[in-house]
């Protein structure tokens, strides 16, 4: 409401500051953007931070202080901010912050066992669920992209056995520098990632629901194609956490005309990051066979959240599903126009689906249970699978199921 400089301080302001309800607070700020008729987060007297921090009333160079107006930082949204998270205009005074951002919410930690990489998703864990509750599952619509097909850069795929299936789409004239939208952030952040950019952000985000690991590399800094190959011996990938290393021929790489320039399903490099400077942003939805990312994660002591699930195995037609996703939310958020989109495929080296028998008698020895054909049928429908009843014999009662494993994504 109002604010007086510090008569002891010249980086100090004292603030009237109305919390919806009561007197003003006064409330003494270091912030260098605290200014009158702004919006933030207050932590009143009693709140907790984050990091552990309990509001007391306190003097500040002989000024009394009820309160602290508060950063992301403080409130745990963000590792590093610049001044007071400021709120729209909008913003209704008095309400509780964690409902106005929508995270007044129950996190569940899930441990997964190595088995079962298709619950490293919300999706996943939703499947999961709504079998058990015998629910019904919502999943987001996911509309087709129109390209306008203007681009020339060309997509190669060397070793098709280690990736059999690559997917790269550009998209152009995107505004990178616009705030990532409120309900994004408190998701990502919930399950254990710090909001970056709103590229990065969506990369993310739609790994964390669907299960597929994205990569984006800025465009312009794309010498003339992408080509996924083995490495060069002792060829050096500078990565995006400043680090350099140096492949071997094992190593699966992402690289251009000139080099590499990110470690296959487990880290980009810092050559070709997105950054606040980037227009023009090329994607990648690929699969990549378990066994080749799990050799350069252990070569490298590199883990990380893409190479948590590439190691367990993604679905291999999640691909184009997921990089439509993520393009729908990034024109939404940072406009462009999706220019082109290339994909390469090798049946050959992609994983051979199953039809599986079950028979129930043998399911309820093994299990010590008394399900019914109906009863088990019914939960594989539930988990998204074709399932057909078979007998060798037409005068036997069906008593074995025939699953189709191709159909459960």
């Amino acid at each position: 409401m109002e604010i007086e400089k510090h008569p002891d301080a010249d980086r100090l302001r004292v603030c009237k500051v109305n919390i919806g309800e009561g007197s003003p607070l006064q409330i003494v700020c270091g912030a260098a953007n605290v200014r009158q008729g702004l919006k933030v987060p207050v932590a009143v007297l009693g709140a907790t931070l984050k990091d552990g921090t309990k509001i007391k009333r306190a003097k500040l160079r002989g000024v009394e202080s009820a309160g602290m107006l508060c950063s992301a930082t403080e409130l745990g949204l963000a590792e590093v901010s610049n001044g007071l998270l400021e709120l729209a205009v909008n913003a209704p005074l008095g309400m509780d912050f964690t409902k106005y951002i929508d995270i007044d919410d129950t996190i569940i930690d899930i441990n997964i066992t190595p088995n079962r990489g298709d619950c490293l998703s919300m999706i996943g864990i939703v499947r999961e669920v709504s079998t058990l509750n015998n629910c019904q599952m919502e999943i987001p619509s996911i509309a087709e992209i129109k390209d306008a097909n203007n681009s020339s850069l060309e997509i190669k795929v060397t070793a098709k056995n280690a990736c059999p299936r690559y997917i790269a789409r550009s998209i152009k004239n995107i505004n990178i520098n616009v705030e990532t939208p409120a309900w994004l952030k408190t998701r990502i952040t919930a399950l254990g990632m710090r909001p970056v950019n709103p590229v990065v952000d969506v990369m993310n985000y739609v790994m964390l629901e669907l299960g597929q690991p994205l990569h984006a590399f800025d465009l312009n800094k794309i010498n003339n194609k992408i080509e996924v190959r083995f490495a060069k011996e002792n060829e050096e990938l500078l990565l995006l956490t400043g680090n350099t290393i140096k492949l071997t021929e094992n190593d699966l790489c992402i690289a251009d005309e000139g080099s590499a320039l990110a470690l296959a399903g487990i880290m980009g490099g810092k050559n070709s990051e997105v950054t606040l400077e980037t227009k023009n942003i090329l994607l990648e939805s690929a699969f990549f066979t378990p066994e080749f990312i799990s050799k350069s994660v252990q070569k490298h002591d590199l883990h990380t959240e893409a190479s948590y699930r590439f190691e367990r195995g993604v679905d291999f037609a999640l691909q184009i599903k997921a990089l439509n996703r993520a393009t729908l939310l990034l024109l939404e958020m940072v406009g462009g126009t999706a220019d082109f989109t290339s994909e390469v495929v090798a049946n050959e080296f992609l994983p051979v689906p199953k039809e599986i028998t079950l028979s129930i008698n043998y399911c309820n020895k093994f299990l010590g249970t008394k399900f019914t054909l109906a009863e088990v049928e019914s939960i594989f429908k539930r988990l998204g699978f074709t399932v057909r009843a078979v007998t060798s014999d037409e005068f036997v009662k069906p008593s074995r199921l025939k699953i189709d494993s191709t159909s459960a994504r």
